[in-house]
């Protein structure tokens, strides 16, 4: 059987594809629930109309020693695995999971824009994976998992990913691309509307970041000289008293969608003219599904993290 290990709708997403590309059978899909009832809900919708599952374990980051535990118990029960499909290269679960659970082979697929942090920190320099905390170790072994430890980099990995990840050691990694193939087939419409599309930007008015006041002069900016509709997409994480100035203060056309972005312009036959975004993964994502499209990469802040980001997504929308 093969492993599937999710955590966000993006991921579902990516994991679907790799399922396809792969032409995996037998499979297990565990999903990690996320924070918000709304991502909770994307997945949900993402799974159903994408539903061919051997068996679907879900399970949650609360009390994740326990529940990663039990889970971990599950899996076993199904083994030998094949392949273990996963993301957040670095993260404990994903290394608990690895390093419990035998396979024949990896492959990562993307996180978003993590995707270039976890190739440039881990994956390409092959790094080992060092986690030691006697306390949570003591109680991974009490139910019957073996802690992190350290895990060297597993060779048979393959990196399946959106973005376009070149490598002076082409003979030592293994990199295919994705291409929403499956995505495309399953929600592209026949009908298109040209529109203008602005991709909210999370944690605004934090340290580092833009405030209110100048991400609504941005807002205004970057829309009101277009003659076509723009659409505005929220970021999941967008405060409410944040929304009601965009829609009281702009002239967007506020988006309530249900489903991750790509899915929802796909179905609904928007095609962006332009998009406007502060370093998100779907500038890059909506690139890929609507080539012609003109993209507009606007810096989000000046933190050390944000500068990288911006760099790093500039050279791939080249």
């Amino acid at each position: 059987m093969n492993l599937f290990i999710v955590t966000s709708p993006f991921q579902y997403i990516c994991a679907n594809e790799a399922r396809h590309a792969f032409k995996a059978t037998n499979n297990i899909l565990l999903y990690i629930t996320g924070s918000t009832k709304k991502e909770k809900k994307q997945v949900y919708q993402l799974i159903s109309e994408t539903d061919d599952w051997q068996l679907i374990i879900e399970t949650s980051r609360k009390n994740r020693t326990k529940n990663i535990s039990k889970a971990i118990k599950e899996i076993k029960k199904k083994e030998p695995i094949e392949t273990i499909y996963y993301s957040e290269y670095s993260k404990l679960i994903q290394q608990l999971i690895k390093k419990n659970i035998p396979a024949e082979r990896h492959v990562y697929f993307d996180d978003g824009t993590m995707t270039l942090f976890d190739w440039e920190d881990f994956i390409e320099p092959k790094k080992t994976i060092s986690r030691r905390k006697k306390l949570s170790d003591l109680v991974l072994k009490m139910n019957g998992v073996r802690p992190v430890g350290n895990i060297p980099f597993f060779e048979n990995t393959i990196l399946f990913s959106i973005f376009d990840i070149e490598t002076p050691k082409k003979n030592e990694h293994q990199i295919v691309k994705n291409n929403l193939l499956e995505l495309k087939n399953i929600y592209s419409s026949k009908k298109e509307q040209d529109v203008i599309v602005f991709i909210g930007q999370g944690n605004i008015d934090e340290k580092n970041r833009l405030d209110g006041d100048s991400y609504i002069k941005l807002i205004k900016d970057c829309t009101q000289k277009s003659d076509e509709e723009v659409i505005y997409i929220p970021h999941r994480t967008e405060s409410a008293q944040l929304t009601k100035r965009i829609k009281d203060e702009t002239n967007v056309s506020y988006a309530e969608f249900s489903m991750p972005i790509e899915v929802e312009l796909l179905r609904r036959g928007k095609k962006p003219a332009r998009i406007i975004g502060l370093c998100s993964t779907a500038l890059f994502t909506l690139k890929m599904l609507f080539p012609e499209t003109k993209i507009e990469l606007i810096k989000a802040g000046n933190s050390e993290k944000e500068e990288r980001i911006y760099k790093l997504l500039l050279e791939q929308l080249k």
